[in-house]
């Protein structure tokens, strides 16, 4: 006879699964339209004071700061980035995906490059296919003591919680690591290839401010 329950747990299990990786991997976002405004007007004096040639590069580094969140972005990243499709949406996943991405600026290069071995495209393939694997194993693992639940609590109750809570905290801050870690290299890739649409570039002005010079 068929054990209904068993599968029941199973195609359960599986749709959670698939469903937290999925909700991660491609999140639906909202948009909080005070919050827009009022990034609008900041954004509209950062910009306005860097007209001024004599601004000290610390305070615009403070805005830097306030504009992205991120207390590593240097000021060329920021210029940089700024010049790319979306830039607030980039600020952001540059400041998420650093970990893989890095700013090169040259006289013959001004981009974001992957860093080291994960320069090679295979690499990146690969490494996407290891986190996909180890997250929905780990899952797996986390909830698979409730395919054994009648064997697991006919033991003594404290020993049960204790082994089904280790694996379940274990296996489960693993699983969302790796969610985590996919996500994050999912959003370098995506960085990467749409920084090839620039939409300005930054004038003479703000070059002064960080310290260069035109020729």
């Amino acid at each position: 006879m068929v054990d209904l329950s068993f599968w029941a747990k199973l195609v359960t299990m599986l749709v959670g699964i698939f469903s937290i990786f999925f909700g991660y991997i491609f999140p639906i976002q909202g948009i909080k339209k005070a919050k827009l405004r009022d990034e609008y007007r900041f954004l509209k004096e950062f910009f306005a004071d860097r007209d001024d040639k004599n601004i000290h590069p610390y305070v615009v580094g403070k805005g830097c700061f306030a504009v992205s969140g991120d207390p590593k972005l240097t000021i060329k990243e920021f210029d940089y980035l700024m010049t790319l499709d979306y830039p607030i949406d980039v600020l952001k996943q540059f400041s998420f995906t650093r970990k893989y991405l890095e700013h090169v600026e040259t006289s013959a290069v001004d981009e974001l490059v992957f860093k080291g071995k994960l320069k090679s495209k295979k690499m990146r393939v690969l490494l996407r296919f290891v986190y996909g694997l180890a997250y929905f194993a780990c899952a797996f693992v986390a909830i698979g003591p409730l395919f054994f639940f009648k064997q697991i609590f006919s033991s003594p109750m404290p020993a049960s919680v204790t082994f089904v809570l280790f694996i379940f905290l274990v296996f489960g801050s693993w699983a969302l690591n790796f969610l985590f870690e996919a996500r994050r290299l999912l959003d370098a890739e995506k960085l990467f290839r749409n920084q090839k649409k620039r939409t300005s570039t930054f004038p003479t002005e703000l070059k002064a401010v960080r310290g260069e010079s035109s020729h």
